[in-house]
């Protein structure tokens, strides 16, 4: 039987449009084009069936299409609009006939497909002679016939996405022009060249020192350079040789939705429904189900045409997943319609993964490190001609430059080179320049001024010069630190030799002795050490070495974690630590793990990543190996509370004991503010953590962008699910909120289990927990993070180093001139290393 004919006895379910108007008169149509809602609610009525869809009210006549007449059938309004019709049961879908979908990426990239500008420049320039170095770097440029191998054809034109450039004047302000598009042979007439770019910045009035940029300066009469506007550096649907989205038929994706239930056989009561989230409810109300939509689906509008009757929830549910382009995943006991199975904020994570794989197998390197140039070529940054510059620095302005630069151990000249001048100094095109730059401020009511100091810079960029167009190209992001900085010159060198030599000096006015280090530490009202220890006889060989030092606190860092029985050989060391400093007359403060277990953790209460990641395993993914992390518990745990509560409980008991160090207490990701949750190391997303938040959010954090990201070139984004929305952020935040809260409320239940001793009250133990602070570590109560009392001070590290002594007073002075009267010596390391040192600063 005729598809059409089979849909024409369906009942309509359309979301998107809560009231549905006639088509109205010819001057109507005229001013607003035909919606699909508008037709459907002048279709034939179905007689037992359900036709659904989604945003129809949205959903526009195609142009120059005879319109549906009314008494039509749903499936020949549908074919009018170009729909798809799709049949569940008695209930059938007009959908898109096709969707965007956002692929998983692949482990192995091709690195040569589709690869930036910048990159493929520089893996261009990597195969020159030096013969094509020097056109390159020439006014006249390096030509397409002067390669001689294939590859670097092959790169050549890679350039060019597609076998054309498409350009747009940079000048022009006027949105209607149209962009210029060239191919074909005369790509193949291209050059490109290597060149320094000009700009003026002019400082603001009242504000000499800072300077206002504004847009390129075009000289009068001449051609305005152009701008490649098809390059591939952001926003790509193809990366590396992977898919990375792309447009398909519409059919039902996979999904978590099980067939067999026998709760999805329950018949939903349709009337009441006029939005996507009412038919999530209603679903969940007649099958006690717990059943989410996620809220950028949630309000779309549904509206219903036919009897009314009720319809199976299984079919319901996968025709609101066709009409969304859309998928039911289970996150713990809850069904969530959203997108796709796998999150798209996983997704993007997986993307910027996939790229910087990538990156890595680039054969030149790192992009902030020169490239290896041909035997016996020795270019620099010096090399680089203004060719393309409507200003350039003239011979005494780079004379100059290169003199500061030199100063500076030329640091900063392989980015760009700047240089701020007085107005007189310019060159007659440099003043030209900021004449107009002025006048342009001024109607745009942008304030600036020529009074002040001019800022002048000019950064390399890589252009394509073609006989078709009038003026070069300029290409986005086309240079990545090709070529070094200059040599220094004898004078120069020696100049940079004896300012290392100075700085290498000690301060002679201050010979410090170790009587002079004792008494600064002992001008400080709590002197205590961070220290390791791992048996009972280390521990007593730090407390004598403490004495040594004048210091009147031990900080001690056993491996001790909520994760420790209360009865272990952690507890046991702990109350042979808190004896012997009683014993001496020294304050005992153990560092305690609450979160960070490490393998004291079970499997199940490892919190995760956004990809899954225990922290272990995402310090393997990052290869940063070198970095000491431990596994971390989820504070969504209940049973991880009740466990780090028992072991508070013990540890605030045992006598001796003056006070804790909290460490780990706040994991990346649980941070009331921005912290490291905008981090691929980010923690929360434990199973129980993503049901928190879709319970409170009806979002699962998996499909949350995270605020602040790694450029990416992919696209990852899907229309009608946030893409552009500016709604990722607001939701983002929600999800940091529900986090945030969880952890209070985990640190709640561990500070309720301590003794009376450590509540609110004058002489109460204090629980510290580290703080940001402007110089080194610093350290603060638990309840007032924002007010460090003690200022952590790293020294030592070598303590047979000449000027050991020396960097100690000078980092304690430093410490004392901000007023800080509670010090923490850290970075002492092992109980060894310590003794090395008390037994150093003894000696001398």
């Amino acid at each position: 039987m005729n598809f059409l004919n089979l849909c024409r006895f369906s009942f309509l379910l359309i979301a998107g449009a809560a009231l549905i108007a006639p088509y109205g008169n010819a001057a109507d149509a005229a001013a607003a084009p035909l919606t699909l809602a508008q037709a459907l609610s002048q279709a034939a009525p179905p007689r037992t069936e359900v036709y659904v869809s989604v945003g129809a009210e949205k959903v526009r006549l195609p142009k120059d299409t005879s319109p549906p007449v009314p008494g039509d059938t749903a499936a020949q309004v549908a074919a009018a609009f170009g729909r798809l019709v799709s049949g569940f049961g008695n209930v059938d879908a007009i959908a898109a006939p096709t969707i965007v979908v956002v692929n998983a990426p692949p482990e192995k990239p091709n690195i040569y497909d589709g690869m930036a500008p910048g990159p493929l420049i520089r893996l261009l320039a990597s195969t020159f002679s030096e013969d094509q170095w020097k056109a390159f770097l020439s006014a006249k440029g390096l030509a397409y016939s002067e390669l001689a191998r294939e590859d670097q054809k092959a790169m050549f034109e890679a350039l060019f996405p597609g076998g054309k450039m498409v350009v747009l004047p940079i000048a022009s302000v006027d949105p209607s022009v149209p962009p210029t598009e060239v191919g074909g042979d005369q790509l193949r007439l291209a050059k490109i060249r290597l060149t320094d770019k000009t700009e003026i910045g002019l400082s603001t009035p009242n504000q000499p020192e800072a300077h206002v940029f504004s847009a390129p300066y075009q000289p009068p009469d001449t051609p305005s350079d152009y701008a490649m506007v098809n390059t591939t550096t952001k926003d790509v649907d193809r990366e590396f040789g992977a898919v990375v989205r792309e447009t398909v038929p519409n059919t039902l994706k996979a999904s978590d939705l099980d067939s067999g239930d026998p709760s999805w056989k329950t018949r939903i009561p349709i009337s009441t429904i006029s939005t996507v989230d009412d038919a999530a409810r209603a679903i969940a109300t007649a099958t006690q189900r717990e059943i989410y939509v996620d809220p950028r689906y949630a309000a779309m509008t549904v509206t219903m045409r036919g009897p009314g009757t009720p319809v199976r929830a299984y079919d319901l549910m996968r025709t609101l997943a066709i009409c969304l382009g859309a998928a039911w995943r289970q996150v713990g006991s809850a069904l969530l319609l959203t997108n796709d199975k796998v999150g798209l904020g996983a997704k993007r994570e997986m993307w910027g993964e996939f790229e910087a794989r990538a990156a890595a197998l680039l054969p030149t390197g790192k992009s902030d490190t020169p490239i290896a140039q041909p035997e016996g070529s020795a270019f620099t940054v010096k090399d680089i001609p203004f060719s393309g510059a409507n200003f350039p620095f003239s011979a005494k302005q780079l004379e100059k430059y290169w003199k500061q630069e030199a100063e500076a151990e030329m640091q900063n000249s392989l980015d760009e080179m700047r240089l701020t001048l007085p107005f007189a100094q310019l060159t007659p095109e440099q003043q030209d320049a900021a004449r107009h730059t002025q006048e342009a401020n001024t109607r745009s009511h942008v304030p600036s001024t020529l009074t002040g100091d001019v800022w002048l810079t000019a950064r390399p960029r890589v252009q394509v010069l073609i006989p078709a167009l009038p003026a070069p190209v300029d290409i986005d992001d086309s240079y990545q630190r090709l070529l070094p900085a200059p040599p220094m010159n004898a004078a120069e060198q020696a100049a940079s030799d004896h300012r290392a030599e100075e700085a290498r000096r000690p301060d002679q006015n201050t010979p410090h002795t170790p009587a002079d280090l004792l008494a600064l530490i002992r001008s400080f009202d709590r002197r205590a050490v961070l220290a390791d220890a791992h048996t009972p006889e280390e521990i007593d060989r730090v407390i004598a070495d403490m004495k040594t030092l004048a210091l009147t606190e031990l900080w001690l860092r056993i491996p001790l974690s909520g994760g420790a029985q209360s009865d272990g050989a952690e507890v046991a060391l702990l109350r042979h630590a808190a004896k012997s400093a009683q014993a001496a007359g020294v304050s005992l403060i153990p560092e305690v793990r609450v979160l960070a277990w490490g393998d004291q953790s079970a499997e199940k209460q490892i919190d995760r990543t956004i990809l899954g990641r225990t922290p272990r395993q995402q310090i393997d993914a990052s290869g940063k190996r070198d970095q000491d992390v431990h596994d971390t518990v989820s504070p969504f745990d209940p049973e991880s509370a009740r466990c780090a509560a028992a072991l508070m409980a013990t540890v605030g008991s045992i006598p001796g004991i003056t006070g804790m160090l909290w460490a780990d207490a706040t994991p990346p990701g649980y941070e009331a503010g921005h912290g490291d949750q905008d981090s691929p190391a980010a923690l929360g997303y434990t199973m129980e953590g993503r049901l928190a938040c879709l319970r409170q959010t009806h979002a699962d954090p998996i499909d949350l962008d995270r605020t602040q990201y790694p450029a990416i070139r992919a696209h990852v984004g899907v229309p009608g699910f946030g893409d552009d929305d500016g709604g990722d952020a607001a939701r983002y935040d929600s999800w940091r909120a529900v986090r945030a809260d969880v952890e209070r409320k985990f640190l709640a239940v561990v500070t309720s289990a301590l003794p009376v001793s450590y509540s609110a009250g004058h002489k109460r133990l204090p629980i510290l927990i580290r703080a940001d602070g402007d110089f080194g570590e610093q350290y603060a109560l638990l309840d007032a993070p924002d007010k460090p009392i003690y200022a952590g001070v790293s020294i030592f590290v070598r303590p047979d180093a000449p000027d050991a002594l020396q960097n100690a007073f000078g980092a304690l002075t430093m410490f004392q001139g901000l007023k800080a009267h509670s010090v923490v010596l850290n970075g002492l390391g092992e109980a060894d290393t310590f003794h090395a040192i008390a037994s150093a600063i003894a000696a001398r």
